[in-house]
């Protein structure tokens, strides 16, 4: 019984080191080189009672700096309009949140390397009359 407890024990432990070890492993690949990823592809998509209802597909829409104190500078090109945008961001094990403008975003990682990661997240869900709506943004980066 006593080896049950010490292995159950351990492997909790294990567990939480591996959570907390990849959380760290996204942390510094975020803030690596200056912390700026390229964002490769923008998309925006709009579903109506779950079907696609709208969508938007930019290629080359700017850059994220992901600072090490938590700060993010993104610079936002469509059709060759710039924007800017300040905010914070916070990571875990599955996601990068992200602050702008007093709106939380929390993207989920759907992939990951250290050169490239695809990011994805339902910004707002409502409903009008009998329709569902859900936004969601896909982000692709890419690091130089």
């Amino acid at each position: 019984m006593k080896k049950v407890i010490i292995l159950s024990f351990t492997s909790v432990l294990f567990l939480l080191f591996q959570s907390c070890s990849k959380e760290k492993q996204i942390e510094r690949n975020l803030e690596k080189k200056d912390g700026k990823w390229n964002i490769s592809k923008y998309s925006y998509e709009e579903y109506s009672n779950g079907s696609l209802s709208d969508s938007e597909t930019y290629l080359n829409a700017g850059n994220i700096v992901f600072d090490e104190n938590g700060v993010l500078i993104w610079t936002f090109i469509i059709d060759g309009d710039v924007e800017t945008f300040g905010g914070q961001w916070t990571n875990d094990d599955e996601s990068v949140s992200m602050i702008i403008d007093g709106d939380l975003i929390k993207f989920t990682i759907t992939e990951r390397s250290r050169k490239e990661m695809k990011l994805s997240a339902v910004f707002d869900t409502y409903t009008i009359g009998s329709t569902t709506y859900e936004e969601k943004y896909l982000l692709e980066l890419e690091r130089d």
